[in-house]
């Protein structure tokens, strides 16, 4: 189960969509045992249990949701400047979609990298999608939190999922350091974010169209979303 929203408003809309779906679920198991042969009886609970997977993933919307997005100025690339596409004083470009995320530069964050990487990888086909992962620290300290990630993912990597270690001087994931806290005072202490990393994605407006874990189906979702927008901006790209 997702980790619930901050604030209490937020939270008690959450249990109650989570609390009437539970009742639901219950009422149409009971009903539905006293219907079905014995062989079937426990088809209900299987349906059940599929139905909460998915919308135990639900989250509220984050209070940032609707905003503008603030540019990142201050912004040390450690590599990907280019691909990143940011606009003057590394703003967001109107027509553009951008999956941004949040992190520390602590071994506990190792796996948000990965993570990002694998979902740049899985959108890598869909164009109009823009990464960028920003850690809250100095340039040094991002270089060699890089470093750490990918030492040794070859002896994680029995699915293929991520680059082998000969192949992390090829990455094409931007990297960028928070240089001056800007960002972490734009992104993180300005919507109340308490935990890291955290995943933005920036529409074509400009807005906030989404935020939360990189865990959550809805990051995925949120990237989809975006991308048709930019198809019906009309605006033109580069």
């Amino acid at each position: 189960m997702p980790l619930l929203p901050r604030t209490r408003e937020a939270q008690m809309a959450y249990l109650s969509i989570v609390a009437c779906l539970a009742l639901s679920v219950a009422s149409m198991f009971n009903l539905l045992k006293e219907l079905l042969p014995p062989m079937f009886a426990g088809a209900p609970v299987v349906v059940a249990g599929m139905i909460l997977a998915k919308y135990l993933d639900y989250q509220p919307a984050g209070k940032a949701v609707g905003c503008p997005a603030d540019a990142l100025p201050g912004l040390k690339f450690i590599e990907g400047r280019k691909e990143a596409a940011l606009g003057k004083q590394n703003s967001f470009q109107p027509g553009r979609a951008y999956a941004v995320v949040f992190t520390r530069a602590d071994p506990a964050s190792h796996k948000a990298l990965r993570r990002a990487e694998t979902v740049r990888q899985h959108c890598k086909q869909l164009e109009g999608i823009h990464f960028l992962v920003v850690c809250l620290a100095l340039p040094e300290e991002v270089k060699k939190f890089k470093q750490m990630v990918w030492s040794n993912v070859s002896l994680r990597n029995g699915f293929g999922l991520f680059p082998s270690d000969k192949d992390s001087k090829s990455l094409t994931l931007p990297l960028a350091s928070d240089g001056d806290g800007q960002a972490e005072k734009n992104f993180v202490d300005k919507y109340d974010i308490e935990a890291l990393p955290h995943a933005y994605v920036i529409g074509s407006d400009g807005m906030i169209a989404w935020h939360g874990p990189l865990s959550s189906n809805q990051f995925i979702d949120a990237i989809t979303r975006a991308l048709e927008e930019v198809e019906n901006s009309g605006v033109k790209r580069d």
